[in-house]
């Protein structure tokens, strides 16, 4: 089952993220602060396309499409 939150104009940093929220969690576009990361350990990431350039090109995305296609890569990576 997928279940999607909306936290309007809430950003928290990263150990927050994997912290506070359930496995499988994937923050979009600013909701985690800094740049797009992941975590095989719980499944967590960090998905931003209105970041700096300088980071892990895996967990960017450059549009909706590519983001997309990196949700189902990243879920069945994970499953």
């Amino acid at each position: 089952m997928i279940r999607f939150y909306l936290e309007p104009r809430t950003v928290i940093d990263w150990k927050d993220f994997i912290n506070l929220k359930p496995n499988f969690s994937i923050a979009l576009d600013g909701y985690v602060k800094g740049p797009p990361r992941f975590s095989i350990l719980g499944r967590y990431a960090n998905f931003n396309v209105h970041t700096d350039r300088n980071y892990d090109s895996f967990s960017n995305t450059t549009s909706y499409y590519d983001f997309s296609t990196c949700c189902l890569i990243f879920l069945d990576l994970i499953s």
